[in-house]
């Protein structure tokens, strides 16, 4: 990209089949890519490229999961304000509880989008009861370093999780 990003993934049937680590061409934004993916896919016909590009200004914050079943996902949020702000499915809107219930996160990443100054924690994968059972630092700007897939401990999803992170502004 030649600015920044937030997500790439390739959509099957509907589906998020697979998703990318990313980065852009300037910056360094292409640091540690190309970079693996926990579980490689075959392309199919019909397969797309869904890349989600934007201006270096715009906030949108977004987390790449792979499950141990194989299984991708992406969640984004825009953030207005300071405060809590919760990552929803970029395919359904819904929750990662509702969108990943019973699933296992294996490996994931963050990118904060224009939040660097204003970002107060990292991403929390929280419990039922909003306590923290795991957690990935963002990845700044993909305009400064490239966003890769990195393991993730204790990522079971239930139905009442969320991801979150918070601002202060």
């Amino acid at each position: 990209m030649e600015t920044d990003c937030t997500y790439s993934f390739l959509r099957s049937a509907g589906k998020i089949k697979l998703a990318f680590p990313i980065g852009s061409g300037v910056a360094g934004g292409s640091n540690n890519l190309p970079a693996a993916l926990p579980y490689p896919k075959r392309l199919a016909s019909g397969d797309q490229v869904i890349t989600q590009v934007n201006a270096a200004s715009v906030r949108t914050a977004a987390v790449t999961v792979a499950c141990t079943n194989g299984e991708y996902h992406v969640f984004d949020v825009t953030p207005s304000g300071s405060g809590e702000h919760q990552f929803v499915s970029v395919l359904d809107g819904q929750g990662i509880g509702v969108t990943l219930q019973g699933r296992r996160i294996s490996h994931w990443f963050a990118v904060s989008g224009n939040n660097d100054a204003e970002l107060t924690s990292p991403v929390y994968l929280l419990d039922g009861s909003g306590v923290p059972t795991a957690s990935v630092g963002f990845t700044c700007s993909t305009g400064n370093a490239g966003a890769t897939f990195q393991r993730c401990v204790n990522g079971s999803v239930s139905l009442n999780s969320r991801l979150v992170f918070r601002t202060d502004a």
